[in-house]
This record gives C-alpha cells, sequence and structure tokens, in this order.
C-alpha cells in the first residue's frame, strides 16, 4: 500500500522500490500477490516503462483471470502502447465480468480537477478513460 501511495503522491521510483521490495519477500501463493503485480504496473506506467508495466499487468491477470480490476488495468496499458485491439478486448471482459465496475470507471471524475501542485491524476485512469470512451462511444 505505501509504494502505491508513493506513486499516487508522484513518486513512482520511490513507489516502485516498495513494491518490488514486497514482491521479494513474498510466498508464490500470497493470495495478495496479484495487486502488488497490478501496484508495480501501475508505478511502471508512471515512470513511462509501458511495456514493463504490461508486463506486471498480464502476471496479475494470471494469478487472477477473473478480476475485473485486471482487466481495466490491461485495458489502459494497452491503450498507453497503441494497442486498440487488445485494449478494446479487455474493455468487452470488463463489461462482461462487471458491469457495474465498468460504469464507476467511465463517470470517474477527471484527476485534473482536484490536481496536487499542477500534477495530473494517475495515467492508468487517463488511460482506462481512453480504452473505455473508444470502446463503449
Amino acid at each position: 500500500q505505501i509504494g502505491n501511495i508513493l506513486t499516487r503522491m508522484g513518486q513512482p521510483q520511490n513507489g516502485l522500490e516498495q513494491i518490488l521490495q514486497t514482491i521479494r519477500v513474498a510466498t508464490p501463493n500470497d493470495p495478495t500477490i496479484g495487486i502488488w503485480y497490478l501496484f508495480a504496473a501501475e508505478a511502471e506506467l508512471e515512470l513511462g516503462h509501458d511495456r514493463a508495466a504490461l508486463d506486471w499487468a498480464l502476471r496479475a491477470n494470471a494469478v487472477t483471470p477473473g478480476s475485473p480490476l485486471v482487466q481495466a488495468w490491461l485495458a489502459s496499458i494497452y491503450t498507453a502502447i497503441g494497442d486498440k485491439p487488445n485494449a478494446a478486448k479487455y474493455v468487452a471482459a470488463l463489461t462482461k465480468i462487471a458491469p457495474d465496475r465498468t460504469r464507476l470507471f467511465m463517470n470517474r471524475p477527471s484527476e485534473n480537477t482536484n490536481n496536487v501542485a499542477g500534477r495530473r491524476g494517475p495515467r492508468i485512469f487517463d488511460g482506462l478513460r481512453l480504452a473505455l470512451g473508444a470502446s463503449l462511444g
């Protein structure tokens, strides 16, 4: 959690270091490992390491394939790397698995309305907004 908070506060490198440390000491069957992979994906995306972000999100999908959050993050990251077909595939999966969650993501206010010190919101939400807009109109 600390790593994810650091990432969202604009310190993604420090956040990623915390997240990776947690992943290193985790057991392979830890039930929260998929969430930590998503935290790592978000930090990597903030750092501009889109392919590394995708790798972490795909790891999360391997651990928790039915998770709406994983589907959302994959749609966002595929949008960031310009892979529209895969982004649409994960938006469709998200919509099928969790239509109410999809609506919540679509109606999420822009992070730019309450930013701190002129900082924009997390890229993960920007990509998700774009992915949902492109797929759901």
